[in-house]
């Protein structure tokens, strides 16, 4: 949007998202994910609703496994031993 009044006023209303969220720097979540509830309770002193009081952390990790932490975790390994075999010391 080229107005910037436009928007601040389209965000504080709520019928636009602010360009500095991170929802939408990131992308869109998957249904299933948490992270964004979690975060506004433990911010607005809520921790934890009825939804976290109900649903246990073993249920959230199966709906929403570490696959993408895992996947990173593992790159970085590898980075780090193809630069230390190929680093002098």
């Amino acid at each position: 949007m080229r107005s910037v009044a436009l928007r601040m006023i389209l965000v504080a209303t709520g019928r636009n998202r602010s360009p500095v969220d991170l929802a939408t720097t990131f992308g869109e979540h998957p249904k299933t994910g948490v992270f964004f509830a979690y975060q506004n309770e433990v911010l607005r002193g809520r921790f934890p609703s009825k939804f976290f009081q109900n649903h246990p952390l073993s249920e959230i990790l199966r709906a929403n496994p570490p696959t993408y932490f895992r996947r990173n975790i593992e790159n970085i390994v590898a980075v780090a031993r193809a630069h230390t075999k190929s680093s002098p010391c």
